[in-house]
């Protein structure tokens, strides 16, 4: 019994913590969020490759098409979002070349990287890397329609045929949006190579 009493009241000569003022909590806050997160401005340049072929034949408005980055994406000298993270495309318009010459038509939106299922990074200003070679695809125009309502898409005309994109094409976009990225779902990044003088 004597020990009990004594400790009791050891613990009631403790003295009390000082309460936290809720300024300090809510300063304290965004400082801790900031240093968790790295900033992707808005108009940086991606580049982006895209998986599967997309043709005015099999695909109609609606459809959606996977993308992945080309190339890790450099945030500071040490925090990239890395090769292979996936994206949504969207095609915005089809139609199929006909007889008569008609020219199959094919428009193409990018709609964004998922870097998790809760991080997106919305893009625009789409368009597609230029093509080259001898066969259909390298008939193939790559145009680049600047604003609009979808902020840049990548357009295929194909004279008397259909309009396709190649499996792997790449094509360029850029970011529609400053976007708060977490540093825990980014890629270390080595120091970028100097140039020589």
């Amino acid at each position: 019994m004597n020990i009990i009493i004594i400790l009791g009241a050891m613990a009631l000569a403790q003295p009390l913590a000082p309460p936290v003022e809720p300024s300090a909590m809510t300063e304290a806050a965004p400082a801790a969020a900031a240093a968790q997160t790295v900033l992707l401005p808005a108009l940086t340049p991606v580049r982006l490759r895209i998986l599967g072929e997309v043709s005015s034949k099999t695909h109609v408005k609606g459809d959606k098409i996977d993308i992945v980055l080309a190339e890790p994406l450099r945030l500071t000298e040490t925090l990239a979002i890395p090769a292979g993270t996936r994206g949504v495309a969207e095609v915005i318009h089809s139609a199929k070349g006909g007889m008569g010459g008609k020219a199959g038509e094919l428009l193409v939106a990018a709609r964004s990287l998922d870097l998790s299922p809760t991080v997106h990074i919305p893009l625009r200003s789409f368009r597609l890397a230029p093509v080259s070679g001898k066969n259909n695809e390298g008939l193939a125009m790559g145009l680049s329609i600047a604003g609009g309502v979808a902020g840049g898409i990548a357009a295929m005309v194909m004279t008397g045929g259909s309009a396709r994109i190649a499996d792997r094409s790449e094509a360029f976009a850029k970011t529609a949006a400053d976007v708060e990225l977490p540093i825990a779902q980014l890629q270390s990044a080595g120091a970028p190579a100097s140039s020589a003088p």
